[in-house]
């Protein structure tokens, strides 16, 4: 049977020395917790969150002045605590450290040194925002030490950027003429190509957004960027990722669903890692052009929707010492 008939699976978490701990064995799920969010009939504007729930303090693990609790020190009034249901489409969860990404060592058929073709599909938080050049948000690289650099894609100054290396060390680049326009739901499709020589005596740079998948219809994000003096991509040993990359930038923050690399513009994929089509909990995965992608950090495959996000305001000072 499907939900409501059949109850979803459950999970809450507790923020406790600076990670997230599973406390869902010690709550009350069946029919126990109630989550009020989102915006009133008629209001105005969206009321604060609150959720109700009950643990089994028994033990008196929840205790914060109990000094047999494991938690004892650790937890106290605006503890924060999270609710998620494991349920629907999986997807790549990006925590965003600088550790968090999934990567497919090199091979020669990344080796791309002419045009390419480079998409990227998710629901970030921090699509847009980035004030310097430090804070890029990043998607997808070849893209390694300062020697040995082929290409990074990513979001420089809330535009669209493309870098890339002619001899593996000094780079080249290029942004999108205008800011994309980000859904509020956060689910955006990128592209960018490249095209090493124009037939004019230059290169041109084109960047692309769509509402749904890197298969689907493109459309053009203003103007392509015509620089002078064809060019070419390093070909580096570095490794393919999907996520953050081994420089201090933004790493992305959400939910990663398809990274793509084209060999030539329109042309055939040489990288096609589709998160949706995985299994939750798989640790890698062959994609349909023949590359394996591992994960790295605490970046996993989840089905993870989190509901609620918030503070614990009080814990209860006493417990039955009966353990009743």
């Amino acid at each position: 049977m499907a939900f409501p008939e059949t109850p979803l699976d459950v999970q809450v978490d507790l923020w406790i020395s600076g990670a997230w701990t599973d406390v869902t064995d010690d709550t009350y799920t069946q029919g126990k917790i109630v989550i009020e969010r989102g915006r009133a009939d008629e209001a105005s504007q969206t009321d604060p969150g609150k959720c109700t729930l009950t643990f089994n303090n028994r033990l008196g693990t929840y205790s914060p002045r109990n000094p047999l609790s494991p938690y004892f020190g650790l937890i106290g009034r605006n503890t924060l605590i999270r609710v998620s249901v494991n349920e629907g489409t999986p997807f790549l969860e990006l925590p965003g450290a600088q550790a968090d990404y999934a990567t497919t060592p090199d091979a020669a058929a990344l080796d791309i040194t002419g045009d390419i073709d480079v998409r990227a599909y998710g629901q970030l938080t921090n699509w847009l925002g980035a004030d310097d050049a430090l804070a890029t948000t990043e998607l997808g690289s070849k893209f390694d030490a300062s020697a040995n650099r082929s290409w990074f894609f990513g979001v420089r100054d809330n535009l669209l950027y493309f870098e890339w290396s002619e001899d593996g060390a000094s780079v080249l680049s290029a942004s999108s003429t205008v800011i994309p326009v980000v859904p509020p739901n956060g689910r955006l499709a990128v592209r960018a190509t490249l095209d090493v020589n124009n037939g004019a005596g230059g290169r041109t740079i084109t960047f692309y957004t769509a509402s749904s998948g890197v298969d689907g219809t493109w459309t053009q994000l203003g103007d392509p960027v015509v620089q002078a003096g064809t060019t070419s991509i390093f070909s580096s040993n570095a490794a393919v990722r999907a996520g953050s990359i081994s420089v201090a930038m933004t790493a992305p923050v959400g939910r990663f669903y398809h990274l793509q690399v084209r060999n030539g513009i329109g042309g055939t994929v040489v990288a096609n890692p589709d998160f949706t089509a995985q299994s939750v909990g798989a640790t890698s995965f062959a994609d349909s052009a023949g590359r394996t992608w591992t994960f790295n950090g605490a970046a996993a495959i989840t089905n993870r929707r989190t509901r609620f996000i918030g503070e614990v305001s009080a814990w209860p000072s006493r417990w039955d010492v009966s353990g009743r």
